[in-house]
């Protein structure tokens, strides 16, 4: 309906895959002010605020700390990360649920983990995971043919996520 109409046209939805489908630029809401605007891509990839990040779908949120130009500590999780270089106020990181790795212990920015839950959807695994023994959970997404290949090799006991996948929040 709105590819032949040259105006402006304000769209309001709740549901990002809607939003991603539908609009060119994003700006998403919290309390009743716009906390993030910009490009779909852009406000995706780099939603900069927990709300954004929240609101496209980041399911794992840390408060931190930084601890120099390259590295922060996720302190909900007690785990320290390399990450990009950053400048600025940043008090959160998030990382999507899919883009967590299976590592060796002494890879970079590998934790260990230990298996809570296990949540079925149609199209996915969600595994609910214990990070170094606290008690905040980090979410592990994986594909089902992925899962089944875990199934016969078994749980890894790291994950890992490289630097450019960590979103520094505000």
């Amino acid at each position: 309906m709105l590819d032949g109409y040259n105006g402006t046209t304000l769209f309001v939805s709740h549901s990002r895959d809607e939003v991603y489908r539908i609009c060119s630029d994003i700006a998403i809401m919290c309390n009743g002010k716009i906390d993030t605007f910009g490009e779909k891509k852009q406000v995706f990839d780099n939603p900069n605020t927990i709300s954004a990040a929240m609101l496209t779908g980041c399911k794992n949120i840390s408060k931190a700390k930084k601890i120099d130009e390259t590295t922060i500590e996720a302190t909900d999780w007690g785990i320290s990360f390399v990450v990009k270089p950053h400048l600025g106020q940043m008090n959160f990181i998030g990382i999507r649920a899919h883009f967590f790795k299976i590592a060796n212990e002494n890879e970079i920015n590998s934790f260990q983990i230990e298996v809570i839950k296990i949540i079925e959807s149609p199209f996915a695994i969600t595994v609910v995971l214990k990070p170094n023994g606290k008690s905040t959970p980090i979410f592990w997404e994986v594909d089902k043919p992925f899962w089944e290949q875990i199934k016969k090799t078994g749980m890894p006991k790291f994950l890992s996520a490289q630097p450019d996948d960590i979103l520094l929040l505000k």
